[in-house]
């Protein structure tokens, strides 16, 4: 039953992507834009970060175990994800903001060195803390259908 309720609950106005939109349960007007921070909280995939610290923590020493636990939260957000942006009456899934979601987990996920350090931990912090402040501040201005 709780599986149902999130139905809608992380929909971004009518949708993300180009082109014609095919319904309105939104309640937006097809020419609203919804609002910056509503678009960049809904795209955050906040279920996975406590998740991913916890795999991180696990496996400290084993970097496979890290993987594959990191690779199963990706799974979890993204078909989460897939039930919580359909809308409440029906319709198909926002299938952008879904593939947003779990990109935008991925690059926490490698940020916080789920992945291993790749050689140097100082310059991979560096560098995703650079591609997550652009990733953060751009996405968000995805296009809406329209």
């Amino acid at each position: 039953m709780a599986l149902f309720q999130i139905a809608g609950s992380l929909r971004i106005g009518n949708g993300l992507g180009f082109g014609p939109a095919t319904s309105t349960e939104a309640g937006l007007s097809e020419s609203e834009r919804p609002p910056y921070m509503e678009s960049l909280v809904k795209l955050f995939p906040a279920e996975g970060v406590g998740l991913t610290t916890l795999a991180v923590g696990l496996g400290a020493d084993k970097v496979w175990l890290t993987i594959i636990l990191t690779i199963l939260i990706a799974a979890a957000v993204f078909v989460l994800r897939v039930f919580a942006t359909k809308p409440v009456g029906g319709g198909s899934t926002d299938w952008v903001a879904v593939i947003i979601a779990t990109i935008s987990y991925f690059l926490y996920a490698i940020s916080v060195h789920a992945f291993s350090d790749f050689g140097n931990p100082q310059t991979l912090s560096t560098v995703m803390g650079v591609v997550v402040g652009i990733w953060t501040l751009l996405v968000p201005l995805f296009p809406t259908k329209s």
